[in-house]
């Protein structure tokens, strides 16, 4: 409901292998690149971030507690080029950085229903927790003391033979790594409810808030500014079965959203 990767959103090209047995648990590993774009005529061809990813899954912590780990090094290489990213060719400078990102995750397996706690954080290049940013730090940048930290909860469960339900809440707090005004805040809540009428008929209801407060944005009498987003949503579906997570899943929805 929140529409992003909320542990770790590393899309990118590459290999690895995975399912390898370690303890209670596997482990995944794989080697990831994205290049950037919005450069041309590079030192060394297009800017990439290269990462390295490693996943334990499904640790058996009790009966029904399972810990999910994550850990991801990446790394910029230097050099030189254009930014085509406005439109008007600009000659910049870039630097070598790397960046680390660690998250947790612990589920909790209720009978009809799963509880997720995720705890993230990264740091300069892995600030952001995607893989398909920017690939290339310049050299004016703060991105070497950049962090985020992120926190979500997130309950399912099939409340009846005709009702499921999420609701989730995430808290993330950034810092840009400038000198001055560095720090944002956002605050997000949401529900969504689904009604079954039938194995594969079903409604769907959405009700979501997000509270964004960044130091940098400032009116014109210096006081810092929230901006709040509002939305709304119904959905009918036609699914493969009844459930949550079913899928695959066509939907047609109508959103109500106010800024």
């Amino acid at each position: 409901m929140d529409d992003f990767f909320y542990f770790a959103n590393m899309s990118g090209v590459g290999a690895g292998v995975e399912d390898i047995q370690l303890g209670s648990g596997t482990l995944a590993v794989a080697y990831l690149r994205y290049a950037d774009k919005n450069v041309e005529r590079g030192t060394t061809g297009l800017p990439v971030k290269q990462a390295l990813d490693l996943r334990l899954r499904e640790l058996k912590v009790s009966e029904n507690d399972r810990l999910h780990l994550w850990l991801a090094q990446a790394y910029v290489a230097p050099g030189n080029g254009e930014d085509i990213s406005s439109g008007t060719p600009a000659a910049i400078e870039y630097e070598a950085a790397s960046g680390t990102a660690v998250g947790a995750r612990w589920r909790h397996n209720f009978t009809s229903s799963r509880n997720d706690v995720a705890v993230i954080y990264g740091t300069s290049i892995m600030q952001s927790l995607t893989m398909d940013d920017s690939a290339f730090v310049t050299t004016s940048a703060n991105i070497k003391d950049a962090n985020r930290l992120r926190v979500v909860e997130a309950y399912d469960m099939e409340m009846s033979e005709k009702w499921g339900l999420q609701v989730a809440a995430i808290y993330e707090l950034a810092d840009s790594g400038a000198s001055t005004k560095s720090k944002s805040h956002w605050y997000s809540v949401g529900a969504r409810p689904i009604y079954f009428f039938t194995q594969h008929y079903h409604l769907a209801f959405e009700a979501g808030m997000s509270i964004v407060k960044r130091d940098s944005e400032t009116s014109i009498s210096g006081s810092v500014g929230e901006r709040i987003l509002n939305r709304v949503t119904i959905a009918p579906e036609v699914a493969l079965g009844k459930g949550f997570y079913s899928r695959p899943v066509l939907r047609a929805y109508v959103t109500h959203s106010w800024w």
